[in-house]
């Protein structure tokens, strides 16, 4: 009994101390709360020549030794975030003509220049290798950052009759990455 009365003691004292010494110690705190956070995802949207559809393929059917034609391309970032441009050129498939033989994909050029600066040096269809950087397209809105190329296909007068007929066809996808 004795000692069941001092345990019971050294309990009730243990306790008296830990509460008066957790007041003894307390401390301030200040809270705020910011109400109302808001967290949107950016956008990226790429207009080809004023469209955000279906792109107009080239279509030349009556290309010659000497042909040379100049299209222009106009891209738009009209998302809200900033992109890198680039050019894959797929599904390259060609046709022999006259003599039998696919030569039209050698001897189709391509040389790709925005302004003063070359993107791409003159090559032929079939060297094409992707992607095609053609730099960034800033993001300010619905107007967008515009950028206009110039694709220009030619091919060369000393070619002669070996692409007489042949065909070439070709898909161009053009791609706009976030820039990270």
């Amino acid at each position: 009994m004795f000692n069941k009365k001092i345990i019971l003691s050294i309990l009730v004292v243990g306790f008296v101390c830990t509460a008066v010494g957790s007041a003894t110690w307390a401390s301030f705190t200040d809270t705020k709360t910011g109400t109302g956070n808001q967290i949107t995802a950016g956008t990226l949207s790429l207009n080809v020549n004023g469209a955000n559809t279906i792109i107009t393929p080239f279509n030349f059917p009556t290309i010659a030794p000497g042909f040379n034609q100049p299209e222009t391309v106009t891209f738009a970032n009209v998302g809200s975030i900033p992109g890198t441009l680039s050019l894959n050129v797929k599904n390259k498939v060609e046709t022999p003509g006259l003599d039998g033989i696919t030569d039209l994909g050698n001897n189709l050029k391509v040389t790709i220049t925005s302004g003063a600066v070359t993107l791409l040096p003159t090559t032929s269809v079939n060297a094409l290798t992707n992607p095609i950087s053609l730099g960034n397209l800033a993001a300010t809105g619905t107007n967008g950052d515009t950028k206009s190329i110039v694709i220009t296909f030619s091919v060369d007068t000393a070619v002669g009759n070996n692409i007489q007929g042949d065909g070439c066809t070709f898909d161009m996808e053009y791609n706009l990455a976030q820039t990270v």
